[in-house]
Parts: structure tokens; sequence; C-alpha cells
């Protein structure tokens, strides 16, 4: 093996660096390198309190909403105020009587998270949420239209 001896403070072996100078590094080392800094993560902690405080938050958003799409027909909005009431007529008009799982969606995630959380799952969670509750909302719409009179629907022959 050859030694080249530039300073007395380099010392290099020319085989090891495959004819390359001591400056440039191989593709491949600086990879390595790369996962060899890659920080592993924390495991999640699902009895932390930001994950209470969140399974807590949900709660309280079922139930308001669920508050909203029960007292939305009052006109005053004692219970829920003019706000409320606007957030229920608005997702009765929008998603129809399906509107009506959605406090049940979001309690389910709610009693969910913890386990999901821990998994790593929320994301496939919230998209399972959301696909099943247009799926339930094309399934009642399509038996409310075939089953139902004429009279009970919403739009009928552009009459109203």
């Amino acid at each position: 093996m050859a030694r080249n001896s530039n300073d007395n403070n380099f010392d290099y072996d020319v085989n090891d660096l495959g004819g390359r100078r001591p400056g440039k590094a191989k593709k491949s080392d600086k990879n390595t390198e790369k996962t060899e800094t890659v920080r592993e993560r924390r495991p999640r902690d699902p009895s932390s309190v930001g994950v209470q405080i969140t399974i807590a938050v949900l709660f309280v958003v079922a139930l308001f909403l669920l508050l909203c799409l029960i007292f939305s027909a009052s006109s005053n909005g004692q219970v829920v105020g003019s706000a409320g009431v606007f957030i229920g007529k608005f997702l009765l008009g929008f998603i129809g009587g399906t509107a009506l799982l959605i406090p049940f969606i979001i309690a389910g995630a709610a009693v969910r998270f913890k386990r999901d959380y821990q998994k790593g799952r929320i994301l496939w969670g919230i998209i399972f949420s959301i696909l099943s509750l247009i799926f339930v909302s094309i399934i009642v719409h399509t038996f409310f239209c075939v089953f139902g009179s004429s009279s009970e629907l919403v739009v009928s022959n552009g009459k109203g």
C-alpha cells in the first residue's frame, strides 16, 4: 500500500479512497452518512395531555353538532344560538338526514383516538370516516328517491 503524506496532520491511504482526493467523498459515503445521522422518532405517548385534550374537544364538538342538528328547526335558537342554527341548517341542507351521523362519527373518532394516535393511523381514520359518511349519504338518498313518494322529495320535478 502506498502512503502519501502531504501534511503531518493528514495521512491517508490512496487505495482506500479509490484514487480520489481526500476532500471528495464517494456518493455512497454521503448516503450512508445521511442514514446514520437520521434520528429515531420517540414512541408516541397516548396518555399525554395533548391527546387527552384532543379527545375532550372532539366529544364537545360532537355534542355541539348534535345539539345544532336537533335544535336547528327552532327559529329563535335559544339553545345553540344563531350560529348553531346556521350550522345545523347548513349541514341538513348540504348532506340531508345523514348529517345526523356526523356527531356520532366524531364521537367514534374520539373513542378510537388514543389507539389511532399510538399506531399513527389518524389520517386513515379521518379518510375512512369521510368516505363512510359519503357512502351512507348516497345510500340513504337512493332509498329515499326510490321508495319515497314524490311529495316527500325535497325537489320533485322542479316544483319546489
